[in-house]
C-alpha cells in the first residue's frame, strides 16, 4: 500500500474479527478533531471494534454485550504532531488499551 497523506485509508466493508482480537498501529495525529475518528480496526452496521482518536484521546472502541458501540479512552490527550505506538487487546470479556506500552 501507497498512501500519499491525502484523505487515505482502506477499507475491508463491515465485519467483525469476533469477541476475541487485537490489533496495533503506529500514529501521528496532525490534529486532534473533536468526535470519533477510527485510526485501525471498524465502525460501521453496529460492528465496532478498534483503535480510535475520541474528541482528541486514543480509544479502544467495542461493541458491548447487547449494545451497538462504546468506548474507553486513555487518561491523557494526544499531542498533534507526536508519533505512538497503540494497541487494543480484547480477550471477549475485558479490553485494554494500551498506548506507548502503557495500559
Amino acid at each position: 500500500l501507497r498512501f500519499d497523506g491525502v484523505d487515505d485509508y482502506v477499507d475491508l466493508g463491515a465485519w467483525a474479527p469476533g469477541r476475541q482480537w487485537s490489533i496495533e498501529t503506529r500514529v501521528r495525529p496532525d490534529s486532534l478533531p473533536g468526535g470519533r475518528r477510527t485510526i485501525a480496526g471498524a465502525a460501521a452496521e453496529c460492528r465496532d471494534w478498534g483503535v480510535i482518536l475520541l474528541d482528541g484521546r486514543f480509544a479502544v472502541g467495542i461493541q458491548p454485550p447487547g449494545g451497538c458501540w462504546a468506548a474507553y479512552s486513555a487518561p491523557a490527550p494526544a499531542v498533534a504532531g507526536t508519533w505512538y505506538d497503540v494497541a487494543a487487546v480484547c480477550d471477549g470479556a475485558q479490553v485494554v488499551l494500551y498506548v506507548d506500552g502503557v495500559e
